[in-house]
């Protein structure tokens, strides 16, 4: 799956709608296009590590940029927090 550019205010409801369609499956998730992302955003990427692990599933991210990792920094954080390591 790739992330899209934005991933703050509504179009926080796409990346939602889209980590649904992909439930149930291991996932790798392309970060390299993502310039602007806020906490709801942040918060959808946890809730589907959680939904991951709770799946026994795998959730990765390849090519997360700076400004990705700064957001989650700020909110105390990890790139390990969004992911799941399954089957």
């Amino acid at each position: 799956m790739k992330l899209k550019e934005d991933l703050a205010g509504p179009q926080s409801a796409d990346l939602l709608d889209a980590f649904r369609e992909a439930r149930g499956e291991p996932l790798v998730v392309d970060a390299s296009a993502v310039r602007k992302v806020d906490t709801p955003g942040l918060e959808i990427c946890l809730s589907a590590a959680r939904t991951w692990r709770s799946d026994g599933k795998t959730l990765r991210y390849e090519n997360v940029p700076d400004i990705l990792e700064t957001a989650m920094e700020s909110i105390g954080l990890k790139q390990e927090d969004i992911q799941a390591e399954g089957d």
